[in-house]
């Protein structure tokens, strides 16, 4: 009887190991942004999104200069802030960029929602062409007020939210727009 309870249990916990734990995830496809002057918001999904002057975070500030194109932005001295308070539990941000300026000169930060605390911040690679990237960045723990993308000469195609327990909490639905794969 032991036996069959030990062989049983393990059959569990292998079965708990083998299915794998899928987190929600929300994606902003910037796919034909119809907004083209800075300072003039527009919504995908439960967020807001502006392209705003770079600030002293970045690599050059003072510099609100970008273009929307059919299916990504391209920031040539600009900050694109995602206001994403509306929803609860995101744990990991993606943001896809090719970088054509230099090393650093993109950045992907994150804030606290209600204030202007940085909870963390990544910068890009550059090789010395067109570099496609995905800056990643672990948020878990965190509320998260806004992020932002800024860029000194990059084109952003795409920004993922994930985590665990991501809902909106005004309760509006959203789905996927564009998936790379």
């Amino acid at each position: 009887m032991a036996a069959v309870a030990r062989v049983t249990a393990l059959t569990l916990l292998l079965l708990i190991i083998a299915i794998p734990a899928h987190a929600a995830e929300m994606t902003m496809s910037l796919d034909n942004v119809t907004v083209n002057t800075c300072d003039t918001s527009w919504t995908e999904g439960s967020c807001e999104l502006t392209v705003v002057d770079t600030s002293v975070e970045d690599f050059l500030p003072g510099f609100c200069s970008w273009l929307p194109l059919a299916e990504e932005l391209a920031l040539t001295g600009a900050r694109l802030v995602i206001d994403v308070s509306a929803l609860d539990g995101v744990d990991w941000i993606e943001v896809d960029v090719t970088e054509f300026s230099g090393h650093g000169h993109t950045r992907l930060f994150a804030y606290e929602e209600g204030s202007n605390v940085l909870v963390n911040f990544v910068m890009s690679f550059y090789d010395g062409s067109e570099t496609f990237q995905t800056l990643m960045m672990d948020v878990a723990g965190w509320k998260l007020g806004t992020i932002a993308v800024s860029a000194q000469g990059a084109r952003v195609s795409e920004v993922r939210l994930s985590g665990f327990s991501l809902v909106s909490t005004e309760y509006s639905s959203w789905t996927v727009m564009k998936s790379r794969w």
